[in-house]
């Protein structure tokens, strides 16, 4: 299965679908994935960090937080786009029955995996919490064990509530009320973010002198791991979704208008906050948004290579933090030795090399029945 995880692209084909949008498999969505899939890699192997070793420091801190960003909540944007869209026509039952138990295996198998792998490297990047509280469980269960793998836990957080939105949709008859219900709580919870960033600036103007319960709702929305982030996501799905069934999809002055917005937020980012990394950003919603609407919009034909890498993503993903976060995350020889030969060096080699090994496990899972779900 292709990333997002266990969730297939294909429907069946509809005589009146919009212009340009490919029915049977949203091809787009191919482009999303290999993409992505790769930059996140890129991201965690320190590709971004190259030009940085060129003297060109600024493009550095572009490609980390306002491409390398993009990847997750593109995946997002995805993911619950075509559920909402199954949901819509399967019911509770999808979620239930097939959405539901696949996320939490997928959770289960690849956190305890990676809590497993680090104990055996004793890797510095090993997070079972030495005293384990109440807090310290939820924050380690919330996390993925204080890995990438939150993202399941994130994945799973959204794709419930969507799933309960799509239920309490079903009461609601009128798709335009459904459609301006949709933008309300877009609108809320995009502000609750856009408030989360606010409080940066108020503690930062208070200098010495913060205020509690602004430090207190800084640090749990401006924590990487806090599903709380991709909740717009939700909506913009939903939007998305009844847009799409209505044969009304948004016209170039829709597109040019949220190109604007993402630009004007990524400056907004740019010039006022301190962390521009984190996921508590409206930026990237978006700017994912816009993506979601150009695949789905995307007559293009994806190249094999792309196909390929879409539909190992999934694989990519998991099996390459093994590496960048375990095995090659501190003093791994060969590679220090590449990077004094040639600086950036063992970069290029970890990027390649980690993709590479991620690709070849993906084909060996692939392999067998039982282990074709988790890749």
């Amino acid at each position: 299965m292709s990333f997002p995880p266990s969730q297939s692209s294909k429907l069946k084909p509809d005589k009146n679908s919009a212009p340009g949008i490919h029915q049977e498999k949203f091809e787009g969505f191919d482009f999303i994935r290999a993409i992505f899939a790769l930059v996140i890699l890129g991201d965690h192997a320190k590709l971004f960090l190259l030009p940085q070793l060129w003297g060109i420091g600024f493009l550095s801190d572009i490609l980390y937080a306002n491409v390398g960003s993009l990847a997750v909540p593109c995946f997002f944007q995805v993911s619950l786009f075509i559920f909402i869209l199954k949901s819509e026509k399967m019911g509770w039952r999808y979620f239930s029955k097939n959405r539901l138990p696949k996320l939490i295996f997928l959770y289960l198998f690849w956190v305890t995996l990676k809590i497993l792998f680090d104990i055996l490297l004793d890797s510095s990047g090993a997070s079972v919490p030495e005293e384990l509280t109440f807090r310290r469980g939820i924050e380690f269960v919330v996390s993925g064990g204080n890995s990438p793998f939150y993202f399941f836990f994130s994945l799973l957080f959204v794709t419930t509530l969507a799933a309960v939105m799509v239920a309490f949709f079903k009461n609601v008859e009128n798709p335009s009320t459904r459609l301006k219900l949709s933008y309300g709580l877009f609108i809320v919870s995009s502000c609750l973010m856009l408030v989360v960033s606010a409080m940066n600036l108020v503690n930062s103007s208070l200098g010495e002198n913060p205020i509690k319960i602004a430090n207190i709702i800084l640090n749990i929305g401006q924590w990487d791991y806090n599903p709380l982030n991709f909740i717009p996501y939700i909506f913009t799905a939903a939007i998305t979704v009844h847009e799409f069934n209505q044969k009304n999809f948004p016209q170039k002055q829709k597109l040019y208008g949220m190109l604007v917005l993402f630009l004007a937020f990524t400056l907004i980012d740019w010039r006022l906050s301190k962390d521009i990394l984190h996921y508590s950003r409206i930026s990237l919603v978006f700017g994912s948004w816009l993506l979601l609407y150009l695949a789905l919009l995307s007559t293009h034909k994806p190249p094999k290579i792309i196909r390929f890498l879409s539909s190992y993503s999934l694989g990519i993903y998991a099996f390459h933090l093994f590496f960048t976060h375990a095995l090659f995350l501190n003093n791994f020889y060969p590679l220090n030795e590449l990077a004094e030969f040639m600086p950036g060096l063992d970069i290029v080699v970890k990027f390649f090399g980690t993709l590479a090994i991620s690709i070849v496990l993906t084909l060996v899972f692939k392999g067998f029945p039982g282990l074709r779900v988790i890749v």
